[in-house]
């Protein structure tokens, strides 16, 4: 009977032994990979006190800028101002248990205090907080957030700058399907604080890895890579020439997005393309002035460099006596002009098709001139675009000029189109008398002429006006 009882105890252990473990090694052997599911960013700044200023903080999916600026007036007044520049590394959209992630950070602060530099202190950090999640999106007991590898430099007691740069790997854990894992590179200033949020879900249907480039996941991605050409572009605290390339690479990605797109769904790309100047869809009409104009262009290009090459050689038979001017040196010259005059030839059809069918809606063929995009106001002027002034009238690019009006951008043009007729968002006419011809009424039918009184009124059908030359 003992050795009976005994057997049952131990048959006991073994099977409640197994009712715990196998969960556990099931879950911890489960075959699957964290799909990233969203992305967002946010952002708290110093609030304004005593001496200092409210902060300013910017932040993109891998970088944050944190500024805060302090003053007192009177006699003994003061000014100054610290910023903190933080990036890091961002995680790929899927990650596989067992890999390991290298977050790259680097943090850089530098301040100006009027005083000497000697009253204030200002840090700069960077962290990466990771945090798991349940089936039901609450963060799970026991996991907590953990902190990896800290970045920080701080400035005070008269040193103005100061760098970090550092590295560390994080081995990416398992999970069963449904949880979720939270990674947030968190940058922390004087001027307030950043986090970029990766929301990871754990899936081991193999499905899910092509689910990465669904539609909606496209528009995500597409939301995303627009605020960070934003972030750059309206950065006015780093150099020309690393915001341009900020900038560029941010668009690559976005091109990289729209190729993807259109290769999965074999249709045009709908959404709303920020870095680009907008035009609503070409009527036949306008298609066909295009045309015109691009011929234009291209021979009118021609002509400027016979032109340019004419007055070269006239310059440099100008600086000799005429009695040391050769026949060879007559003939260059010669040639020169019957080239011009070769091109310019080919410039009197396309003039004369232009002045009979759109002049009056556009005015005359002149110089192509380059001009400021008016759809395009960022904060820094050094990016702003520049589109040629006839292609932006022809395409009639001023219905979409909207200054201080915030549009989504994975809206399509049709969408904007009918949200301009439905909602009341206010295009600006303060620039109305300049840019008058920069646009015409969209819903103006087809092959309809500007009859508006006193508008080249004096100027018969066929007339060339000046042409540059």
């Amino acid at each position: 009977m003992r050795r009976d009882h005994f057997d049952m105890r131990v048959l006991f252990t073994i099977v409640l032994a197994m009712l715990i473990l196998i969960p556990y090694y099931s879950t911890a052997s489960a075959k699957g990979v964290w799909v990233l599911d969203k992305q967002w960013t946010e952002k708290r700044e110093t609030e304004a006190g005593g001496d200092f200023h409210k902060g300013v903080v910017n932040v993109g999916p891998k970088s944050a800028s944190l500024t805060v600026s302090f003053s007192k007036s009177g006699k003994n007044g003061y000014s100054g101002k610290a910023t903190c520049q933080a990036t890091w590394s961002a995680p790929p959209e899927i990650m596989k248990p067992g890999e390991i992630f290298k977050f790259v950070t680097s943090a850089s602060t530098k301040g100006h205090d009027s005083r000497g530099g000697y009253h204030f202190y200002s840090g700069c950090s960077v962290l990466l907080y990771v945090t798991r999640l349940d089936k039901m999106g609450k963060s799970i007991s026991g996991a907590g957030a953990a902190g990896i590898k800290n970045c920080a430099a701080g400035i005070g007691g008269g040193r103005a700058t100061a760098n970090c740069n550092e590295s560390s790997d994080w081995k990416i854990p398992n999970g069963s399907p449904g949880e979720g894992l939270v990674l947030i590179p968190y940058a922390h200033g004087s001027g307030g604080t950043a986090e970029a949020h990766y929301k990871y879900i754990f899936s081991d249907n193999d499905k899910s890895v092509n689910q990465v480039g669904t539609a909606e996941d496209i528009r995500k991605r597409w939301d995303f890579w627009q605020d960070e050409y934003r972030y750059w572009e309206d950065n006015l605290l780093i150099p020309k020439e690393k915001k341009e390339k900020k900038m560029s690479e941010a668009k690559v990605k976005l091109e990289r997005i729209k190729k993807s797109y259109v290769r999965k769904f074999g249709s045009p790309f709908p959404y709303r393309d920020y870095t680009v100047t907008q035009y609503p869809p070409q009527r036949p009409r306008q298609r066909d002035a295009l045309r015109i104009y691009e011929d234009f262009k291209r021979i009118y290009g021609e002509y400027e460099k016979a032109e340019k090459k004419e007055n070269g050689i006239i310059q440099r038979i100008k600086q000799f006596p005429p009695a040391v001017t050769t026949e060879a040196d007559i003939q260059d010259r010669e040639a020169a002009t019957r080239e011009k005059e070769r091109w310019k030839e080919k410039l009197k059809p396309i003039k004369e098709e232009w002045a009979n069918k759109y002049h009056t809606d556009y005015g005359p063929l002149k110089k192509p001139k380059i001009i400021p995009d008016p759809q395009h106001h960022p904060l820094d002027e050094r990016v702003r675009r520049q589109v040629d002034e006839m292609e932006y009238k022809i395409k009639d690019g001023a219905y979409f000029e909207k200054p201080n009006t915030t549009i989504r951008f994975s809206k399509s043009p049709e969408q904007h189109q009918v949200e301009g007729e439905e909602s009341n968002i206010a295009v600006d006419r303060s620039d109305e008398e300049e840019f008058q011809s920069l646009g015409r009424s969209y819903s103006r039918p087809e092959g309809h002429q500007n009859s508006t009184p006193g508008k080249n009124k004096d100027i018969p059908k066929g007339h060339t006006t000046k042409y540059g030359f």
